[in-house]
């Protein structure tokens, strides 16, 4: 009756200790999960503000060279050169009126005449959105010696084609997860009791048959 007793009692500890180790190891799994989307999502912030900066700073250069017509034939080279990824420029007087741009096609929806824009400078950044587009569009912006305003902006598409995949890999992702939390908690338990079980048996043992001998 004793062993009985004590048998139930490391097997109800059993089962408690696999289910915390697998609560913690299915937390833990969800958290880097979360850090590590996260990580990603903020190095794609970077990279599309540390690209302005250094674009800014490139047709700011060809500007005190060559004025408006330097920058729009260098950011047009650009774009031959180099291809890939979309990106708008505007030149724009004083009063507003546009000396020059490349816009890529569907931004025209975005406000480009919006007052906060005019109050950009050199490392400050605005965002701006369209309810039609399922993107929003980061930009900066200098003003030039005469007035002039340069402004540079990029997609932020790759920041929401990363939510639409994360959205859409979720369920899966948690459930794999969880399912490998389970794994390991049913194997670390085991693993971690097994030499209390045995000395348990043991004792059992000596109890029952008196023996020392084992």
């Amino acid at each position: 009756m004793f062993w009985k007793i004590r048998a139930e009692y490391y097997r109800r500890i059993n089962v408690r200790l696999t289910l915390i180790v697998t609560l913690a190891a299915a937390v833990s799994s969800i958290v880097v999960y979360a850090l590590l989307l996260a990580s990603l999502f903020i190095g794609f912030g970077d990279q599309d503000r540390g690209e302005l900066d250094s674009r800014l700073l490139s047709y700011w250069a060809a500007w005190q060279y060559g004025g408006n017509d330097a920058v729009l034939n260098r950011a047009s080279l650009d774009m031959k050169e180099y291809g890939g990824r979309p990106y708008l420029l505007m030149l724009d007087s004083e009063d507003g009126e546009m000396l020059g741009a490349l816009i890529p096609g569907g931004w025209e929806q975005f406000n480009l005449k919006d007052p906060d824009l005019t109050n950009l400078t050199p490392g400050s950044y605005a965002t701006l959105r369209a309810e039609s587009l399922p993107y929003a569009l980061l930009l900066t912006g200098v003003v030039l010696d005469d007035g002039t305003r340069l402004l540079v902006g990029l997609s932020t598409e790759n920041h929401q084609f990363l939510v639409r995949m994360y959205q859409r890999n979720y369920p899966w992702a948690l459930g794999a997860i969880i399912l490998a939390g389970v794994l390991v908690g049913i194997i670390s338990s085991r693993r971690l009791l097994s030499p209390i079980v045995r000395l348990n048996q043991e004792i059992d043992h000596i109890i029952i048959t008196g023996d020392l001998g084992r």
